[in-house]
């Protein structure tokens, strides 16, 4: 079986964070970090900026190109932040001990081997001799599939193509098997 990568459209970065409601932790860095209310939390985790970055006169970078981005709390309230940034789950536990690196919304396919779509030669490509997919996206580790993807190319002896796509994007690559990763 050949599985055929579909493009995927493109979101708003600021809409999509603006659109949920979430959970509010200060971390022991004294950022404040909103994490989405929903069962693939992981997804939507975003941090205030460091305090230097909102100081007046700042020359740098920001996040979401320094627009306040409205963070409706689980109460009701909204918290309007300056230049916040999109984090990831593990940074988030560093700073706060919440543990969401867990809960993903990931879709995975393993193959053999992979080529060009004949049909669509823009599109993505095809995944062929598919070795194990995901029936659906399923919440879990960031990791997930690339993880399997290892134990299947180490149990085989020789290289697999892993792709994987959550709400922040999608990659695709070979992994090879413990004994050829340094070659």
């Amino acid at each position: 079986m050949d599985y055929k990568i579909e493009n995927q459209p493109m979101i708003c970065g600021q809409s999509e964070a603006a659109s949920r409601k979430y959970k509010k932790f200060q971390g022991k860095s004294g950022r404040f970090w909103y994490v989405s209310v929903q069962e693939n939390e992981g997804d939507n985790v975003y941090v205030s900026p460091d305090v230097r970055e909102t100081k007046p006169g700042y020359r740098g970078f920001q996040g979401f190109g320094g627009a306040t981005i409205p963070f409706e709390l689980e109460d009701g309230t909204v918290d309007h932040v300056r230049g916040p940034w999109h984090s990831n789950c593990e940074a988030l536990f560093q700073d706060t001990g919440y543990d969401a690196r867990d809960k993903h919304l990931i879709f995975g396919v393993i193959a053999r081997d992979f080529g060009p779509d004949p049909d669509n030669p823009w599109g993505q490509g095809i995944m062929i001799d598919v070795i194990w997919m995901d029936e659906k996206p399923t919440v879990g580790s960031f990791d997930r599939v690339t993880e399997l993807a290892k134990e299947i190319a180490n149990k085989e002896g020789k290289p697999v193509i892993c792709y994987s796509r959550s709400t922040g994007g999608s990659s695709r690559g070979q992994v090879k098997p413990l004994w050829m990763e340094n070659m």
